[in-house]
Parts: structure tokens; sequence; C-alpha cells
């Protein structure tokens, strides 16, 4: 599923070496097919590159990744031709589902995630682009 990169490689690693499950965020470069529909969202160079979360468990061993489907001013970015479902199990907790940042605001993957899956828990990575905004969106959790 992933081309055998050295930041994949050393996530493993550090997940193996210190026993735990490691997700990351990290960009993925994948093939596409290329089609001459001009409908076809194939870029011309015939791969996409996904904003992209992985997710190694305690043996280093690659057990998930989700690809990113709304974008949020993310140029260097590709929509994935349709959202995806993507969890994975822990010995100590139960089932994760995957979702970065933006998603968590659309139905598809987050609403679908939570009523087809039975999940315990979502990590969640999120780049807030400023400080302001941040303390708004946290500014009802202290009330």
């Amino acid at each position: 599923r992933f081309n055998n990169t050295e930041v994949l490689q050393r996530l493993s690693c550090v997940a193996r070496r210190y026993h735990l499950y490691l997700v990351a965020n990290m960009a993925d470069l994948q093939p596409c097919p290329l089609k001459t529909d001009p409908s076809s969202s194939c870029p011309s160079d015939g791969h996409w590159q996904f904003n992209t979360n992985v997710v190694f468990n305690s043996e280093g061993l690659l057990v998930a990744r989700y690809h990113k489907h709304n974008l949020y001013f993310e140029e260097a970015f590709d929509q994935p031709p349709q959202a995806e479902i993507a969890t994975f199990d822990t010995p100590f907790a139960g089932t994760f589902g995957l979702i970065v940042c933006f998603d968590i605001l659309f139905r598809d993957p987050t609403v679908t995630l939570v009523e087809q899956v039975e999940q315990t828990h979502q990590p969640f990575q999120c780049c807030i682009p400023s400080e302001l905004l941040f303390l708004l969106l946290f500014q009802g959790v202290r009330q």
C-alpha cells in the first residue's frame, strides 16, 4: 500500500523500539489510473498526493492508513475519489477510527465512521493556523 520510504521505516522503528502504537500524519504519493476522460480526477502526472494518517502497532507493523477527504486550502494535496473508513484495533483500548482535522466537520467520513464502526476512540490531528482561532475554538470548553 505504501512505498517503502525512510520516513515509514523510521516511524516503524520508533513504534517497535518503544512498544507503542504510533499515529503520524504525512504526505502519501499514490499512482492513479490515467484516463482520457477529461472529468477524471487523476492529475496529469499520474499520481495523487494525499494528506495521510499512518498507524504502526507496537511491533512496528503498518496497521492502518487514512487519506484525508475534506481538504481545507490544501493545494498541495488531492482529494481521494471517495471518503474512506479507516480503523485499527488495539489490545489496550479497543477500536480507533481515523480522521484528519477538517474532516470532523463533515458527515463523510466522520459521522459515517461513528455509525458504522464500534469505535471507542479517535486520534485527532489538527493544524490551527492562528492563536486567536485556537482560543476561540476552546473557549466553550472552559465554561
